[in-house]
């Protein structure tokens, strides 16, 4: 590769590295991928001095820069899509997970409902479906707030030893 006399490379960095990342900021928010851009377009104007005529080496360096520009926001438009895409289906996932999750709670609980006598079956229904405090619970059925407790250990108890059943069957 024969050196073009006519060009100073350290004289066109010297003059035109400034303005050329304040050019890049136009495009680009971010500091220092406008640095690796005047950089980048620098080593690639280096690697191809001989072939530069000196009348075009200014417009050639921005055109340059612009394109870099152009070309990451480019890719960062696409990284930003792909990005929301795969967010959007995995909700998607997540979602019918929870919700094949939740319906399986619901027929482990319907199941206990189905299962427990009398008065522990009443009292969890009280409790958790109606949203009745322990205290309401307990003079409304004429009993004391302990064996209102008792019932609902009890109850949950099931639940938990029904719902490891279910998770060892699956295993």
């Amino acid at each position: 590769m024969r050196e073009n006399e006519d060009i100073d490379f350290d004289t066109l960095f010297r003059t035109y590295y400034e303005p050329l990342y304040y050019f890049a900021l136009q495009y680009v928010p971010d500091e220092d991928d406008c640095r690796d851009i005047v950089a980048g377009v620098f080593e690639q104007l280096w690697r191809n001095i001989a072939d530069i005529r000196p009348d075009t080496v200014r417009a050639l360096l921005y055109t340059h820069v612009r394109n870099r520009c152009i070309d990451l926001l480019r890719h960062e438009k696409q990284k930003h899509q792909y990005a929301e895409f795969v967010a959007r289906h995995s909700q998607r996932y997540i979602e019918a997970r929870e919700y094949d999750h939740q319906e399986e709670r619901e027929r482990i609980v319907t199941e206990v409902l189905d299962s427990i006598g009398e008065p522990t079956h009443s009292i969890l229904l009280a409790c958790y479906v109606d949203g009745k405090k322990y205290k309401e619970v307990a003079e409304r059925m004429n009993i004391s707030i302990s064996t209102v407790k008792k019932h609902i250990v009890k109850a949950l108890r099931i639940i938990r030893e029904k719902r490891k059943e279910r998770e060892t069957k699956k295993s």
